[in-house]
């Protein structure tokens, strides 16, 4: 079994199905520090946050038994 990973997204972009766009969304491409930002009321829903581009390479045949995803959030 081979494992491959952590591997950080190489874009980030707002998406679609909320009321709120996502600032800085490109900041998801890193892990430093910096954030995206949705400001978020009790009545308001962020859009997607849409993070794409990781270069996976699995091999023709390969079967993908798991996958983690690690989510950073910070309350301002």
């Amino acid at each position: 079994m081979s494992v491959a990973g952590p591997t950080i997204a190489g874009t980030g972009t707002d998406g679609a199905n909320g009321n709120v766009v996502w600032s800085n969304p490109s900041r998801v491409t890193a892990n430093d520090g910096s954030f995206a930002a949705a400001t978020l009321t009790a009545v308001t829903v962020s859009n997607e946050i849409k993070s794409t581009n990781f270069g996976f390479s699995i091999p023709l045949g390969a079967t993908v038994s798991q996958v983690q995803v690690d989510v950073f959030k910070k309350k301002a």
